[in-house]
């Protein structure tokens, strides 16, 4: 007799409609959709709701920007929740919250983790305790980092076969590495609150290099910009040329605000998968993904000296700098591919029915 299908419903913190037909177009990466459109391919039919499905693009905005935040945008949806086995999301937590109140058991709520840990916090406030009561009633939790796996795994140890560290998927069939002259000395990519350009555009400010950083200026009108930095911003397609110009990949980080521990995973997916030596700030996240000086290297957080430092050693040295970025790309298609990420990730929502 054959088992019933699995029934995972996506809820992602943005519109996704465009962004899928770019994809199916070959104009875009679908790393942003967690394995979605490849659950199929294990057995499991995955699909996504938001408010675009049903209503005007007016509509769907305005409550956006006016009504609801990326926490409580699919409320309004909520009844549909239902007919799904699991529902799987980084953000929602309002909607999480109103299906955890209501006690419905059916359907299972996975979070993905991208900073739970740090919303928790030290645990004294309403608003952590009422977080942390509602992680232990989830159905289970995917991290992007061993340490957070770990971590959970002490607060919440009734939820240990619940709990589970699956990587950042990266496509390789989108980000494929091109053969073109590396005329771009150094590459930092994505504009967010974790990023450390201060301390990057310290390092960085008299070297006689070029440099790039690919996301909006504006951003950055506080800080000084050295005048060997040059800001763009460039599509998807774009940055396949962006990254494969680059002799090294710098991804300058800074969580101690605790507002999101995986900073950084995307860029450094891409850069590892595209064969680049990166030289990334040390967190615990990225050592899931880095090993320092094999697949890449680590720093330390907010020390521009020993940026600069690893820097200049990848520029002036070649070989290691190939070597790196091949046991980085190496790293990439062995444990990070899209088809290998989300069988893992099947393999959990399984487990989670």
């Amino acid at each position: 007799m054959q088992s019933k299908k699995i029934k995972v419903l996506y809820l992602f913190n943005q519109p996704r409609k465009s962004d899928i037909s770019a994809i199916e177009n070959g104009r875009r990466h679908e790393g942003h959709l967690y394995g979605m459109r490849l659950m199929k391919k294990f057995g499991i039919e995955a699909r996504y709701i938001e408010l675009e499905n049903f209503l005007p693009n007016w509509a769907s905005t305005f409550l956006r920007k006016s009504i609801l935040n990326i926490y409580f945008v699919h409320l309004p949806l909520l009844p549909l929740f239902f007919n799904y086995d699991i529902i799987f999301t980084p953000t929602a937590f309002g909607s999480q919250f109103v299906k955890t109140i209501l006690g419905f058991k059916k359907t299972k709520w996975i979070m993905y983790d991208f900073n739970i840990v740090g919303w928790i916090g030290n645990g004294e406030t309403l608003k952590q305790k009422v977080f942390t009561w509602m992680v232990s009633k989830a159905g289970g939790i995917v991290t992007i980092g061993k340490e957070e796996e770990q971590v959970l795994n002490k607060m919440f140890p009734e939820m240990k076969e619940k709990i589970q560290f699956i990587p950042y998927a990266v496509d390789d069939s989108f980000f494929v590495p091109q053969d073109v002259p590396e005329d771009i000395i150094i590459l930092t990519v994505g504009i967010d609150s974790g990023r450390d350009y201060k301390t990057f555009f310290e390092a960085c400010c008299d070297l006689d290099v070029k440099v790039v950083l690919a996301g909006d200026q504006y951003k950055l009108k506080k800080l000084d910009i050295p005048k060997n930095v040059e800001i763009r911003r460039f599509s998807s397609e774009e940055m396949l040329t962006v990254y494969s110009k680059a002799k090294i990949v710098v991804i300058p980080l800074d969580i101690s605000k605790g507002n999101n521990n995986a900073m950084g995973g995307s860029t450094v997916v891409e850069s590892m998968i595209m064969g680049k030596a990166t030289i990334v700030s040390k967190t615990p996240t990225m050592e899931s993904y880095i090993k320092d000086g094999e697949t890449g290297v680590l720093v330390p957080q907010g020390d521009s000296h020993a940026l600069k430092k690893a820097m200049v050693d990848l520029l002036q040295n070649d070989e290691k700098r190939k070597k790196l970025g091949i046991n980085a790309r190496n790293f990439a298609i062995e444990n990070l591919s899209k088809n290998i990420v989300a069988k893992k990730l099947a393999d959990f929502f399984n487990k989670i029915v």
